[in-house]
């Protein structure tokens, strides 16, 4: 299912998206923080290498949340005589919780208590 919501968005296909265990963490990856090009006149010296890597610690803490739906049973025989309406509804969910993943990971600041 990880997997199928991240191909209902554009975005979600082009980056990064690695699940992860721990509830609390360090990121995972390796960013470059600066131009890597150099120039060296060789005849006055040799190339040197360089470090550009960039671990700096961005901190994650994961939250639960929940993407919970249902259908009526009224609903359900409303809709009987479309063969693959299953396929279209969950097509649209997943579509949205993209959407809800996208709005979290760039407004997600802080998390709400859980409501009771």
């Amino acid at each position: 299912m990880f997997e199928s919501m991240g191909e209902q968005s554009d975005f979600l296909r082009q980056i990064n998206n690695i699940p992860v265990n721990a509830q609390v963490g360090q990121r995972v990856g390796l960013g470059i923080n600066r131009p890597i090009a150099s120039r060296t006149n060789t005849e006055e010296g040799e190339r040197k290498t360089q470090y550009v890597g960039d671990m700096s610690g961005d901190e994650y803490h994961a939250k639960q949340t929940n993407f919970d739906t249902h259908l009526t049973y009224r609903l359900l025989d409303s809709w009987a005589h479309v063969g693959n309406f299953g396929m279209h509804y969950i097509s649209q969910v997943l579509k949205q919780v993209a959407r809800d993943q996208l709005m979290i990971g760039w407004n997600g600041e802080t998390a709400a208590p859980v409501l009771v």
